[in-house]
């Protein structure tokens, strides 16, 4: 989930159930959610009022969305999808089916990712109903947005919009052809593996975006940090992200022939100067949901209690932060959870590994932030 949901359930009060996305050992990135996990967790939460769901994945895996939204729909639920990185998703019927043709409630497109507007333009987008009203979520949105916006923002925002709406199929269908010609150059690489239509049909993944190419070199015995590194030192090319295993990068309507040409040139040419070795066996898949003690926002709260424990002390202790490993940035501890062994040794794990720590005081996660022996203060009470 994006940190916003985290920021969303302590603004609201709200008590959260997290849905474990399924895990590609091969390329060692988390995918989507299934049907079948959204419908067994409102089976066992049948008072939940709001579904989120993020689709597709930054790596442009995309779940059964309409399947997911039919079974929120028939127990009454209001669906929310953040869907970032798939705003060119109704412009090209050989893309994943957007959230609105989906038929969810609410979705968030991120416009500056994949439609060509400034960094930090978005739309909110909603299908007005007994739950959704526009002039409510103006309401809402006033206690968290400035008075003073940005009107370049809002400038760069509407060309993006009248640009996608005129000529939107004839520019994601150009960047779906560049981006399929990158792949194919790319799979006569000897040592890389890229991610396509080869991934679809596995746990998390019913459909997938093209327009990312993500690629692996483990095989090989490089990992995705080594890979991303040596496009931009040997070849100044900056890659969207890594995780252990590989590498994404984007394509998108500001992409022709030409910067296609010299990614796959940089890549054949950093990849010509490794040598063979024996392929990495580590993936570090998310550590399990633990388990929930507070809400999020009695944690924030409640942080003049919280105080700096060394991490091989936390165990039973309550996170009072949200630690999360970027990619993919999935929590692996929120406010208010209980923290167990499992949570402590993965934490230890990613400390040696080239995944990067987000959202934590102490960057090394050598000490976390713990409502100390609140759990055995209240039992004595």
């Amino acid at each position: 989930m994006h940190k916003s949901c985290k920021d969303g359930l302590i603004f609201s009060g709200a008590v959260p159930v997290y849905i474990q996305p399924e895990f590609n050992s091969k390329l060692g990135i988390a995918m989507g959610i299934t049907p079948e996990a959204v419908r067994r967790a409102i089976e066992e939460n049948p008072d939940a009022k709001v579904l989120v769901v993020i689709n597709p994945t930054y790596y442009g895996a995309a779940s059964d969305l309409k399947q997911i939204v039919d079974i929120a729909h028939s127990s009454g639920i209001l669906v929310i999808v953040d869907e970032a990185h798939g705003g060119h998703f109704h412009f090209n019927d050989s893309l994943p089916v957007s959230a609105m043709q989906a038929g969810a409630d609410i979705a968030a497109i991120s416009m500056h990712k994949m439609c060509g507007s400034m960094t930090q333009s978005s739309l909110l987008v909603m299908r007005e109903n007994k739950h959704v009203k526009p002039s409510e979520m103006r309401m809402a949105l006033n206690y968290f947005q400035s008075t003073s916006p940005s009107y370049i923002l809002l400038a760069s925002l509407d060309a993006a919009r009248r640009m996608i709406a005129l000529d939107g199929k004839r520019l994601v269908q150009k960047t779906i052809d560049l981006a399929q010609w990158v792949r194919k150059e790319l799979e006569s690489i000897p040592g890389l593996y890229v991610a396509c239509h080869d991934i679809v049909g596995s746990p998390g993944c019913f459909d997938y975006d093209p327009t990312k190419i993500t690629m692996s070199a483990k095989e090989i015995g490089v990992t995705g940090g080594r890979l991303k590194q040596d496009l931009r030192r040997m070849q100044q090319i900056e890659c969207e992200l890594y995780c252990f295993n590989a590498v994404l990068a984007l394509f998108m309507i500001g992409d022709n022939q030409k910067t296609a040409e010299r990614f796959v040139k940089a890549v054949r040419h950093v990849m010509s100067t490794y040598e063979r070795k024996s392929a990495l066996e580590i993936t570090m898949p998310p550590a399990a949901i633990p388990e929930y003690y507070m809400s999020p926002r009695e944690a924030f709260m409640r942080m003049d209690e919280a105080v700096l424990v060394p991490l091989e002390e936390t165990e039973g202790n309550i996170s009072a932060e949200t630690i999360m490993t970027y990619p993919p940035g999935i929590p692996v501890i929120a406010p208010g959870e209980i923290i167990n062994r499992e949570i402590i040794d993965y934490l230890v794990n990613i400390r040696s590994s080239p995944l990067e720590l987000q959202g934590i005081q102490d960057p090394e996660a050598k000490q976390i932030i713990v409502f100390k022996d609140l759990r055995e203060r209240r039992k004595s009470t």
